[in-house]
């Protein structure tokens, strides 16, 4: 079978690892996402004209009510903050006490002058219009003691005007519910609204007097988004800001909307530089405010799409994912005849994977160690190396482009796009588009998502490399979603190539979290062909010679 046809059908097979990697997000992004390049993330180092200062805290062990998010949220943020040129104190799980004397700490060094910032997430709570962060030693039966046990965002603004530097940022990711709210007399939620003092912008996860989502992955949804927007290059923190309030929007369906009292009298980008108040990126890229407001919304869309897609199909049971096998019965359509072909898989993430088709003529195995791929056929009893497109489509499989989609938009490349509503046999139905551009290689997603059920119903793959002059469209039809181990996945699917039906399969067998030892996806020792012929050798005269 030609090359070309196998990576048809390896593409076919995408499907399941595309449900799977939708939204495995915080269990392969963090092991994947450590070899990207920081140039892939999109982040530019600012030059350094001014010192960058920031305090970063999480609280999580609370004995009241704890939390799973800050400390990551924390941890996230201070390597985001560190890669944007930022000194960063950091600390985590702090009684009253020390965060009082790391806020001071603050201070003093912001006294030098340049940009503060202070961010928290943990508790937060407000009495009487103040707001107050709440340490992990915190005792409070009633409200009078939460002056006495709790640190005052005052505080905070203090230390801030005191400095007397060019400007601050204070970030609150904690207007979480109240954990004291039984022993109140009064009911008030989340944080109150303070006003910025000049040359400040004080930024909430949530409205004033509202609750925000501490999410159920790595971080909470707040901060998710807040770190992909300030990686983005050539951004004014206003814009910053304004992108993630519309993400966290449109994820909650408008539950959480962020807010920010902001005195800003200058102008400050997180990544980028500043020259004549716009950055150098803003000066040649940014287009018209309003081609700004619909590519947001667009993009902004799309990805409220796709995680009620993440959602639909399993949400926190996809995320626990490690491995899974499965096997496929299938019909493969060339210009020679059909084909039938029997599929086995076996992925193990974040990088493994070993594909086996089985065909009347021959069994082909390609394999994937997280380094190196390697292929053998039992027809020619060989195996070789895999390189070029095949390498690239093996290994793409695992990695999964989407699974950076879903979880790094805009911070590795990929740009996302709400298309249209549309109408596919009486179904509402919505289209998004994903792109990369990776050196020679580029890919582009449709993805058809059912409106009522939030199911992809079909993909649309367009894929160009440098690497051949190949140029391929392929489409595929999904159908028959069933629920194993607390995953929905379809059992069937059609692949169309440039309108002909070019793969048909149906998933015979699915095992979730099977152990599975990284040898199997060693490449194999080459084993001498069976029944190779013997030369006989015969000496002039025709005798055979003397047996050693």
């Amino acid at each position: 079978m030609k090359i070309k046809h196998i990576f048809f059908i390896l593409l076919t097979f995408t499907l399941f690892s595309i449900n799977l990697i939708l939204s495995r997000g915080s269990i392969a992004i963090a092991q994947v996402n450590s070899q990207i390049p920081e140039r892939r993330l999109g982040v530019q180092k600012p030059i350094q004209t001014e010192s960058r200062v920031a305090l970063v805290i999480g609280n999580s062990n609370y004995d009241e009510s704890p939390l799973p998010n800050p400390v990551n949220d924390a941890k996230d943020m201070t390597e985001a903050l560190r890669s944007l040129a930022f000194e960063v104190i950091y600390k985590e799980n702090l009684p009253q006490n020390d965060m009082k004397r790391a806020i001071r700490e603050f201070g003093n060094k912001i006294k030098n002058g340049g940009v503060g910032l202070f961010y928290y997430a943990g508790h937060g709570i407000q009495v009487n219009g103040k707001n107050y962060l709440i340490p992990i030693d915190a005792t409070i039966t009633k409200e009078e003691e939460v002056e006495y046990e709790s640190v005052d965002v005052g505080f905070v603004l203090a230390q801030m005007e005191n400095a007397k530097n060019r400007m601050n940022i204070v970030i609150l990711d904690a207007c979480r519910n109240n954990p004291f709210a039984r022993s109140f007399r009064s009911i008030n939620r989340g944080l109150a609204s303070i006003d910025a003092p000049s040359g400040t912008l004080i930024a909430y996860a949530t409205a004033p007097g509202s609750v925000a989502s501490d999410g159920a992955a790595r971080n909470g949804l707040y901060t998710e988004e807040l770190l992909r927007s300030i990686r983005m290059q050539g951004l004014r923190i206003e814009e910053v800001f304004k992108r993630v309030r519309v993400a966290v929007r449109d994820r909650t369906q408008g539950k959480q909307i962020p807010w920010e009292s902001s005195s800003l009298v200058g102008d400050f980008t997180f990544s980028g530089t500043i020259t004549g108040g716009l950055t150098k990126s803003d000066s040649k890229t940014i287009p018209e405010p309003d081609s700004i407001d619909r590519a947001l919304q667009a993009a902004t869309r799309g990805k409220a799409i796709l995680h009620s897609v993440q959602n639909a199909m399993g949400g926190e049971a996809l995320r626990q994912i490690k491995s899974f096998k499965a096997k496929y019965k299938s019909k493969v359509y060339t210009a020679q005849g059909e084909i039938p072909m029997d599929i086995e898989i076996t992925v193990k993430y974040p990088n493994k994977i070993l594909v086996k088709y089985i065909m009347p003529s021959a069994t082909v195995i390609d394999g994937y160690d997280g380094k190196d791929g390697w292929s053998s056929n039992s027809a020619s009893q060989q195996v070789q190396d895999l390189t070029g497109s095949r390498l690239d489509g093996v290994r793409r499989l695992i990695l999964g482009d989407l699974i950076f989609q879903l979880t790094h938009f805009d911070d590795v490349g990929f740009k996302t796009q709400f298309l249209e509503e549309t109408t596919i046999e009486g179904k509402k139905v919505y289209v998004i588009l994903l792109m990369i551009q990776e050196g020679v290689f580029s890919m582009k997603w449709k993805l058809y998502v059912d409106a009522e059920t939030n199911l992809i119903i079909r993909i649309s793959v367009k894929s160009a490399s440098g690497l051949s002059s190949d140029f391929w469209d392929t489409e595929e039809l999904i159908s028959d979603y069933r629920r194993v181990s607390g995953i929905r996945t379809p059992f069937r699917s059609v692949m169309k190539q440039n309108g002909k039906v070019s793969v048909e399969s149906t998933r015979l067998e699915l095992s979730i979290n099977p152990p599975i030892s990284d040898s199997v996806f060693a490449k194999p020792k080459e084993e001498e062909p069976k029944n190779r012929p013997t030369l006989k050798r015969r000496d002039s005269d025709g005798t055979k010679p003397p047996t050693l």
